[in-house]
């Protein structure tokens, strides 16, 4: 009775059979190769074939794409020389226009031409019913994805694949459902609103930058053993604005994504890490373990930028990709403790640390391929393993064990427990990732809010207001 009002409503009725029963649906993967097997898309891709290579305003508009994109002129989808796609925006500005060239993956290219495809078969579809329930639900989640509304979408795929299996229509649900998840989930999509001028790692780069150039800049004199003040001095002064600004070159140049930062921040930040610790358990000497740790962390940083430009980590995946170095490093600890293994001088110990990050960081790279999860949802979690750590040694304190094998045994217990728990209590968060923008923060690390000026009321005369620099932090 419902199906059959909004038939009624949605889509008026005529005379003439609905071809829909006898006439196939196009085929989504066929519908890709007949549009990258013609010859104009070897050096511009196509984005749909009504539309061709080049997508224009009144394309934007009928299409419902690039919804915040201010001054938007046209678009084209180029293959630089190593075959990767590029995103090339014409804008209009005060001064004139204005050409933006960013990376396009292949992922995000997939999701974008999926919606092309079913807003043209909405276009396409005819006037008349067949009748049958199963038309009726295809036409509406046509209908909800040319208006961009693909958890509706979504729903309604699941419903035809579940309730008629056997009709063409289940057919093709079943067949578009992974690639519908896949739109839901990737946020560089074209059919989503966000600002495509600038990466959304611009600024998490720039930070990382600006406090690694403050390392280097104290770091290199003492790797050179600098004997003169001057030297340490120059060091602290350009150390910070040499390298924020050479972030920032890098971020404009290269259009750099949430998850290219945070794989950068990771390797410079593990590569540091490494070359200070294998260089102290070499007992080298002070200078060389400070200059070993200046040119592993280089290393780390050139080694994930060049991953990043051929692999693209998700912001779910290299989030949690980063997170597994403190935490590798603390489980290397507890397993390092309870076997009893730690030298007189604790090497053993600093050694079980490096090798365990090493390996959190690489066996979680390659399990967390396609993860779907939002940096805010690792930052809960990696909280719930701080707090289940925290409770492992106030349960310590209440059982009072004997042994430092015992209590540390106790507290990585908790720990993978409170990760665990983290994991459950956090599957919803990502619900309404494409409302609220995620933070900035990294595993186990905060993220940190710039200093603030404020007015705070005045907590030692209890009477007025008092001026206060505040420093927000949350996980």
């Amino acid at each position: 009775m419902i199906l059959g009002w909004l038939a009624a409503a949605l889509f008026p009725l005529a005379s003439s059979p609905l071809l829909a029963g006898d006439t196939p649906i196009p085929d989504f993967e066929q519908w890709l190769r007949d549009l990258d097997s013609r010859p104009e898309a070897r050096s511009n891709l196509l984005f749909s074939p009504r539309i061709g290579p080049e997508l224009d305003r009144e394309e934007r508009d009928r299409y419902g794409v690039f919804g915040r994109t201010n001054g938007f002129e046209s678009a084209r989808l180029p293959v630089d020389e190593q075959g990767r796609f590029r995103l090339r925006l014409t804008l209009r500005s005060s001064a004139g226009p204005l050409e933006v060239d960013r990376r396009f993956s292949r992922e995000s290219l997939r999701a974008t031409r999926l919606h092309f495809f079913l807003t043209e078969r909405h276009a396409e579809l005819p006037e008349t019913l067949d009748g049958s329930e199963a038309d009726l639900i295809w036409r509406l989640a046509l209908r909800f994805a040319a208006r961009g509304r693909y958890e509706l979408v979504y729903g309604l795929l699941e419903e035809l694949q579940r309730e008629f299996p056997e009709e063409p229509e289940g057919h093709t649900a079943a067949a578009l459902l992974a690639d519908v998840k896949l739109l839901r989930r990737n946020p560089q999509a074209l059919v989503w609103d966000h600002a495509p001028q600038q990466g959304a790692g611009s600024n998490d780069l720039k930070l990382f930058g600006g406090y690694y150039g403050l390392w280097l800049g104290l770091a290199v004199p003492l790797a050179l053993e600098a004997d003169s003040p001057e030297a340490y001095g120059a060091g602290l002064i350009a150390g910070g604005p040499v390298g924020y600004m050479t972030a920032a070159w890098a971020a404009r140049k290269w259009d750099i994504t949430e998850g290219q930062a945070t794989m950068i921040e990771l390797g410079g930040n593990l590569g540091t890490w490494q070359g200070l610790g294998w260089g102290a358990i070499a007992d080298a000497e002070a200078r060389d373990v400070v200059g070993t740790g200046v040119l592993t962390g280089l290393a780390g940083i050139g080694t994930a930028a060049l991953l990043t430009s051929r692999y693209e980590f998700s912001e779910g995946h290299a989030a949690l990709t980063a997170a597994a170095a403190p935490w590798g490093a603390w489980f290397g600890l507890v397993a390092a403790t309870i076997s009893d293994s730690g030298s007189e001088d604790g090497w053993d110990i600093h050694r079980s640390m490096l090798i365990a990050a090493d390996a959190g960081v690489l066996f979680t790279g390659f399990a967390a391929r396609n993860v779907e999860m939002s940096e805010k949802r690792v930052r809960l979690i990696s909280l719930n393993g701080v707090i289940g750590t925290v409770m492992g040694f106030g349960l310590n304190l209440i059982v009072q064990p004997d042994d430092e094998g015992t209590v540390m045994g106790i507290v990585g217990v908790c720990s993978a427990a409170g990760l665990a728990a983290g994991f459950h209590l956090t599957k919803n968060v990502d619900n309404d990732r494409f409302e609220e923008s995620g933070g900035s923060g990294l595993g186990l690390a905060p993220a940190w809010e710039y200093p603030l000026l404020t007015v705070q009321p005045n907590l030692m005369t209890g009477r007025g207001a008092m001026p206060a620099v505040a420093v927000g932090c949350s996980f």
